[in-house]
Formats: structure tokens, sequence, C-alpha cells
């Protein structure tokens, strides 16, 4: 999860600082998003998800959904939001935690 939140931001910084206008860097960035949604919806166990509350699980299954289901819809300029906002504080958040196979050590 940590590692693909990383290449995304990678990926980003990559494109220049109008990374969301080109249209092969929007799609390896959102694909990357999509991979860390996907890995928090389906890797980390559901029981354990509650002990871990300053991860936002809900917000990360709903982008799960959208990047899968609905990817026709994206909004270059949401998905720089998310990135350049959300990506760090998941970051740090999980680094923070110290889950076992999420965490920078673990990478």
């Amino acid at each position: 999860m940590r590692h693909n939140a990383e290449r995304a931001l990678s990926h980003a910084a990559r494109g220049g600082r109008d990374w969301q206008r080109d249209e092969l860097v929007v799609d390896a960035v959102a694909n990357r998003v999509r991979q860390v949604a996907e890995l928090a919806t389906y890797q980390f166990p559901v029981e354990e998800k509650e002990d871990y509350p300053q991860i936002p699980w809900d917000q990360l299954a709903r982008a799960r959904h959208f990047y899968t289901h609905h990817y026709s819809r994206l909004d270059p300029q949401q998905l720089r939001d998310t990135v350049e906002a959300a990506l760090p504080e998941l970051i740090r958040a999980v680094d923070a935690l110290g889950i076992p196979g999420f965490a920078a050590e673990d990478a």
C-alpha cells in the first residue's frame, strides 16, 4: 500500500508541475492510487481495521470503487488534489502506526 502511494507521488513529480494535464501521467498516477485503495480494501484484515482509525478505510474503499468502476469520469484535478493531500497523509499515518507489511521498513 505504501509502495503504491509513493509510486503515485513519484509519477506525479516526474510529470512536472502540470502533470494532471498529461493523459499518460494521469493514467499512471490513477493506477497507483487504485492499487493503494485495492490493497487497503482487500489485503488488510477487516477485523483489524477498527484498531487503526487513523487510516481512512471508508474513503479508500470508495476510491477503489470509483477508480475500478467509474474511471471514465475521472477528474484529473481531483486526482491531483488526492495525490498532493491524501497520499502524503496516508504514508505518514501508516509509518506512524508501524503496521506490519505496510510501513517504510517493510517496503
